[in-house]
């Protein structure tokens, strides 16, 4: 599969020779295993939440081409809300 071009390659191009998508990848590696831990889920769904969001976004404004973005968001904010229980004594008054 070809890589990305136009503004998407030189996105992509930037955030690799900085670093920081080295750093992203960690990032989602420690909330995947915070996901599988139980005790953890829910703080694990919040912190993978603006990572989804931030896929779907360059996949929209950059790539101009929703994909995968679509499906990760919809999973989170259904995953989340399914376990809107333990969330309620952040949003509570």
């Amino acid at each position: 599969m070809p890589g990305p071009t136009g503004d998407a390659g030189a996105f992509i191009g930037v955030i690799y020779k900085t670093g920081f998508l080295r750093f992203v990848k960690i990032l989602e590696l420690v909330f995947a295993i915070l996901l599988i831990v139980k005790p953890t889920r829910a703080l694990s769904l919040l912190l993978i939440a603006p990572i989804s969001l931030n896929i779907l976004l360059f996949e929209v404004f950059i790539a101009n081409q929703p994909g995968i973005g679509v499906l990760l968001v919809l999973l989170n904010a259904l995953a989340i809300f399914f376990n809107k229980e333990k969330y309620m004594s952040i949003v509570s008054a």
